[in-house]
């Protein structure tokens, strides 16, 4: 459509500069660069998301980025987001070719800022801060309080001076203590260059050749707007590049400016980025643990269990164990002793109590039963119990538990014929009597029972010849 109408009508500069404009946005100017959907993705909400402590747009976007690489973005239009508040789709490297070099675990995604408000003379992308710093997780999904990018606004910051700008934080140096020249406002009017036509600021760098002082016009060529898009005074000003002269790279009609690191650079540089301290081109990183500055001697480290920053270490045992921290264990409770003693000897016995080793205590011993500190004991015979009652005692023949006795005639193992009466009764009384001894003698097999028995009062006596 722009080639039908610069070949068949004639326009003049501004129109043909609105059409570009106007063509620049329709095909999306200022968006992310393209990125590839992954299988492995984190949501990263925000509830609010700020630049200069101002509420981004509907028509603003935010990005995400691994280093160079856009890993993902979106338009941040909360009234098409659930409860108002929207997330991130940040994509991670799941192995294929087309999401290569994109988010691995344990890595920080960065962040920026489209402001779709900036005019095609700044930059419109702002690096942006979270409150928290959190690693990426396939899978994962968090839930941050605030987004937000520090852009720099230059102006007077001289509060004495008349031009001073309450909302500039970095000066200019372009303040002034008279504003009464030419009866122009300071705030909405600058001098034109060439006489005293006080100009609208607003018509420097808008597009619109203001490049000598005509009727119905003025000469701007004095005035330049940095990459914020603030109008300051320069020899090389070419009101903002609308007017034939040099930018700061010395290209007539350029487009470089001046970024915030204070480098020339050409139109659509992003080389000068905050640092994570939120300092243009500084060299504050967050280490592994989250923590920003530039010292990179302070960085945390894995600890023995691998966690980041992490307070777990290997204990004093013999074997040494990973131990503290978030493992979970407790440091050299693998090796200490019954006694406390690190890599000691000492022990329970079975009795509970804490022997060997360091405490000079002999372990208490198992009874018959194998019960340790038990009373039961073999009684003589082999038997195991602790009633000492039970015991086996020795027969008379001296055998533990054995079954001989002595016979009534107090012979062990005998027949109780040893202590017989002459009437067979043991340990009887009866005897013979002098005619029984007699009797006895004359015949050892004859009956003599006749003359045995326990009265003395009838025993034979001798005749007067003498005999029984």
């Amino acid at each position: 459509m722009v080639g039908w109408i610069l070949n068949n009508c004639v326009l003049d500069r501004k129109t043909i500069l609105l059409l570009i404009f106007s063509l620049s946005i329709s095909i999306g100017w200022g968006q992310f660069p393209p990125y590839n959907q992954s299988t492995s993705q984190a949501l990263y909400y925000f509830d609010s998301v700020l630049i200069n402590d101002i509420e981004v747009t509907s028509s603003d976007w935010v990005g995400a980025f691994k280093g160079d690489i856009c890993v993902g973005a979106m338009l941040w239009d909360t009234s098409q987001c659930e409860s108002g508040i929207c997330h991130v789709r940040v994509m991670g490297d799941d192995g294929s070719e087309l999401t290569e070099g994109y988010m691995n675990p344990g890595d920080f995604p960065s962040f920026k800022i489209y402001d779709s408000s900036q005019g095609a003379y700044q930059d419109p992308f702002y690096d942006a801060i979270p409150s928290e710093n959190l690693t990426w997780v396939d899978g994962g999904s968090y839930n941050i309080g605030l987004l937000q990018a520090n852009v720099p606004i230059y102006g007077c910051t001289d509060a004495s001076a008349c031009n001073y700008n309450p909302s500039a934080t970095v000066n200019n140096d372009n303040c002034a203590t008279d504003c009464t020249a030419n009866g122009c406002d300071a705030i909405s009017q600058v001098d034109d260059c060439a006489d005293a036509d006080c100009c609208p600021e607003a018509w420097v760098g808008d597009g619109f050749a203001d490049c000598e002082d005509q009727q119905w016009g003025c000469d701007l060529t004095c005035y330049a707007r940095d990459s914020d898009g603030n109008v300051y005074v320069s020899e090389n000003g070419n009101d903002g590049g609308d007017c034939e002269g040099v930018d700061c790279a010395g290209t007539p009609n350029g487009t470089a400016f001046i970024n915030e690191c204070g480098a020339c650079v050409l139109a659509g540089d992003t080389s000068c980025v905050q640092d994570c301290a939120a300092t243009w081109g500084g060299s504050a990183e967050y280490d592994n643990c989250g923590t920003c500055d530039s010292d990179t001697t302070n960085n945390c480290v894995q600890d023995c269990a691998g966690i980041w920053g992490g307070s777990a270490e290997y204990d004093d045992c013999d074997v040494s164990v990973c131990s503290g921290g978030m493992t979970g264990l407790v440091a050299n409770s693998s090796c200490t002793d019954c006694a406390a003693v690190i890599n000691g000897e000492a022990d329970l016995d079975g009795c509970g109590n804490c022997v060997g080793g360091s405490t000079g205590i002999t372990a208490c011993s198992d009874d018959c039963f194998g019960t340790p500190g038990g009373d039961a004991e073999y009684d003589n015979c082999g038997t195991c119990d602790s009633n000492t009652a039970n015991d086996c005692v020795q027969d008379c023949a001296g055998i533990w538990g054995g079954t001989t006795v002595d016979d009534a005639c107090g012979v062990c193992g005998g027949d109780n014929s040893t202590c017989k009466d002459c009437a067979g009764v043991s340990n009887g009384e009866a005897i013979y009597d002098n005619c029984g001894e007699e009797c006895i003698s004359a015949d050892p097999s004859a009956d003599c029972s006749a003359y045995c028995d326990a009265d003395s009062s009838n025993d034979c006596v001798q005749d007067c010849a003498g005999t029984w």
